[in-house]
């Protein structure tokens, strides 16, 4: 006996081996068909109905948790909320168009479009939100943290060597654009061991503090006349000067003014 799906197979003909009573079925089929898409949930494409023009739509049973989607395809749905149904859209990229409860309209893009995974930023709080861990240099777990150790590997270093890895250290550290070529970071050869031995001009290098090399004029006073002399000359005059020395004031460290932050990372 040959049979087909109520819905969506194409329906065939009397001939094909289908008793006598197949065209009342199909037609039986083909009503309810429309009555479930005009009153109901179905909606038809082509010949099959007036796409577009049903009179209402239920839903039955709100979801716990947002449904998965596929290529090409979004869901309509309904979300529990609080015991209370919320109209939701999902399109195929995981983006969130909500109808709540009291009325609201509430968009919520797919926060990886944003945010990629291995997004650094800084963050005002004292402990990262959900989906984000501080840049503090602490091994966690491949698998739990798969996707960005896809994207950062052992860079930082290699955790305990088979199931953790390290996150950057960014503690401290004013972050500073990848020369990449650019030629404005003069000592980017020089960048030092990012944790997992590499050094020179790449991402996640450190440099320490620095001061740019330079010279300075002064002013100097004889005794019977005032001269001024070239710091760099070594054909200046002989001075006479005091061994003693007085620090100019200073801090222990040449920065510009700051505020602390937390820096994050995008897991």
């Amino acid at each position: 006996m040959t049979t087909w799906d109520a819905s969506f197979e194409t329906i065939p003909a009397d001939s094909d081996n289908i008793s006598a009573g197949a065209g009342v079925i199909r037609t039986l089929k083909s009503a309810v068909r429309e009555r479930m898409a005009k009153d109901h949930y179905m909606a038809l494409d082509g010949d099959d109905g007036d796409h577009g023009e049903h009179g209402k739509v239920t839903f039955h049973h709100p979801l716990a948790s947002n449904p998965s989607t596929e290529e090409d395809k979004g869901v309509l749905y309904t979300m529990d909320v609080d015991d209370t149904a919320e109209l939701h859209w999902k399109d195929e990229g995981g983006n969130v168009l909500t109808l709540t409860a009291q009325g609201a309209i509430n968009y919520t893009p797919d926060e990886s479009l944003i945010n990629p995974t291995g997004s650094v930023v800084a963050f005002m709080g004292a402990s990262a939100p959900s989906g984000w861990l501080e840049c503090n240099g602490a091994a966690v777990s491949r698998t739990t943290y798969e996707s960005l150790f896809d994207v950062i590997s052992t860079m930082y270093g290699v955790g305990n060597g088979s199931t953790t890895f390290n996150l950057p250290d960014l503690r401290g550290y004013f972050l500073r654009g990848w020369d990449h070529g650019a030629g404005v970071d003069p000592d980017a050869a020089a960048r030092t061991d990012r944790g997992d031995g590499t050094c020179g001009d790449y991402v996640g290098t450190v440099q320490e503090d620095a001061f740019e090399e330079h010279d300075h004029d002064f002013d100097y006073y004889g005794a019977a006349s005032e001269d001024r002399m070239d710091g760099v000359n070594s054909a200046a005059e002989r001075l006479s000067m005091s061994a003693s020395t007085d620090t100019a004031g200073g801090s222990s460290e040449t920065r510009p003014k700051n505020v602390a932050v937390m820096y994050i990372i995008k897991t």
